[in-house]
């Protein structure tokens, strides 16, 4: 299961690298775009190599320069899973979705979490007479 986690990070990631780059070719930005771009690549890397309180940072100062950022909010949530915060993960998940609803990486936790989150109902609701 950890090695589930760890391969859905590292496609997320490869994913939002691509992305960015190919973003990165597009005609002249403004300058907080600019910015918000230059950090997203940082945070990025930093995100790749596992540091993430750096990470963590450069993508909140990347949704200070760009709020609707989808990178950001999805990686922001990824780090947030690492972690093992699912609660915190997944207000950055449904950001990323509310910006873009086709976002991939994001549909595809959503997807995933909701069966879990179901069992757990079932099973907080079904234990409840036994406390």
């Amino acid at each position: 299961m950890r090695r589930d986690a760890r391969t859905t990070l590292l496609v997320g990631l490869l994913l939002c690298l691509l992305v960015s780059a190919a973003c990165s070719n597009s005609s002249v930005p403004d300058a907080e775009t600019a910015g918000a771009a230059v950090k997203l690549d940082s945070a990025l890397e930093a995100h790749a190599e596992g540091r993430l309180e750096e990470a963590v940072r450069l993508y909140q100062r990347v949704l200070v320069l760009d709020p609707e950022n989808t990178f950001a909010h999805y990686n922001l949530g990824l780090i947030d899973q690492t972690l093992g915060r699912t609660d915190a993960a997944a207000p950055n998940y449904t950001d990323a979705l509310t910006i873009d609803p086709d976002f991939g990486p994001a549909l595809s936790i959503s997807r995933s979490s909701a069966p879990s989150r179901a069992r757990r109902t079932r099973r907080s609701t079904s234990t409840a007479g036994f406390w």
